[in-house]
């Protein structure tokens, strides 16, 4: 039942390629786990980098995916749980289909 609404699309791995970016900031509800890593080689102009990740509940998670990019293109991480149980071993909840919720901050040395 909801209205479909049309939005542009872009290519990110050419945008970064194109130009550099002081700050990247990527929330892309899932998504980042396909759209990164297709970025990873155009990573060198971007100084900041800020990615959303989501756990989806079911499926693998692409956490390591993640780092492994970010850390090959040369940015140091710090990670915030922005989302999970106190005590995980006794269950984990959901969030809109998420079950984790980190955010990634990479910047350069």
């Amino acid at each position: 039942g909801g209205r479909a609404v049309e939005v542009q699309a872009v290519d990110v791995a050419r945008m970064l390629r194109e130009r550099a970016f002081q700050f990247v900031k990527m929330d892309i509800e899932g998504a980042e786990e396909t759209v990164l890593p297709a970025c990873g080689t155009c990573l060198d102009g971007v100084r900041f980098i800020f990615v959303e990740y989501h756990s989806p509940v079911g499926r693998r998670q692409r956490l390591d995916r993640i780092l492994t990019v970010l850390a090959d293109a040369g940015f140091r991480v710090s990670l915030q749980n922005v989302s999970s149980p106190r005590s995980p071993f006794l269950g984990v909840g959901e969030q809109g289909g998420f079950d984790l919720q980190l955010n990634i901050f990479g910047w350069r040395e």
